[in-house]
């Protein structure tokens, strides 16, 4: 299935906002993000045209972790993510700013998650990301 609106414009605002935001985020794990997941983690999203998303997850100095995230396809480099965070047996990405969320299920492997991403009013879109880094 292909979908429209998500990530369909150039700028960072729009890029990530649909007008019809309305619905809230739902809430997100409790918790710092999880440095073992720290990598490159990298999938496609069924949109037109096809668009490739990477999540960046660095371990800082401090212990800590930054995440950022890339659609090159939009122009968009170095946004900055809140997670990892894991609960439940989930793992969360969150921009809670435009109420956009990929929470997935972390494969035995330890390198597929296999999610969705959801952002305001959209329709879910299923999302397979693979750690190609880490």
């Amino acid at each position: 299935m292909v979908h429209r609106g998500i990530l369909a414009s150039s700028t960072i605002a729009a890029a990530l906002a649909l007008p019809a935001c309305t619905r809230p985020l739902p809430p997100l794990p409790a918790g710092p993000p999880d440095p073992a997941l720290a990598g490159d983690w990298s999938g496609a999203m069924p949109v037109q045209p096809p668009q490739q998303i990477i999540f960046h997850v660095r371990k800082t100095a401090e212990g800590g972790v930054e995440t950022t995230m890339d659609v090159p396809e939009r122009h968009l480099s170095g946004f900055p993510v809140l997670g990892p965070l894991r609960g439940g047996g989930k793992v969360d990405f969150a921009i809670p700013s435009v109420r956009f969320r990929y929470e997935a299920v972390l494969d035995p492997d330890g390198r597929t998650l296999r999610g969705t991403i959801t952002q305001g009013a959209a329709p879910p879109l299923p999302v397979t990301l693979v750690r190609t880094a880490g």
